[in-house]
């Protein structure tokens, strides 16, 4: 079960006031929704991703994400707590991936 559906159910059962069940409740979606977004061209891509973005558009996991950008493998940008990967440094990283190496 998926979508609002999967939530509705934990509306009683959330505490706090009702709207702060019901904030819960759609930020929990939302954050669904982000991650099943499907990106089909580079130019769809943000300006910048956060890590569970650069997680989806690579079919990577979380460990390999996190140890290309403390490598310095893709550029990466702190915010804060928060890292941001610039689009040009994914797309940069790519470039440089898919040079011929000279197979012999």
């Amino acid at each position: 079960m998926t979508g609002v559906a999967a939530y509705q159910s934990q509306i009683p059962r959330a505490g706090g006031t009702g709207f702060q069940r019901v904030h819960v409740i759609l930020m929990q979606i939302m954050k669904e929704l982000e991650m099943n977004t499907i990106y089909r061209q580079i130019d769809d891509l943000p300006l910048s991703l956060r890590v569970d973005e650069l997680m989806v558009v690579l079919d990577i996991g979380r460990n390999t994400a996190y140890t290309m950008l403390r490598s310095g493998l893709i550029r990466s940008v702190r915010i804060g707590r928060q890292i941001r990967i610039p689009r040009d440094a994914l797309i940069e990283f790519l470039q440089c991936e898919t040079k011929p190496t000279g197979l012999h």
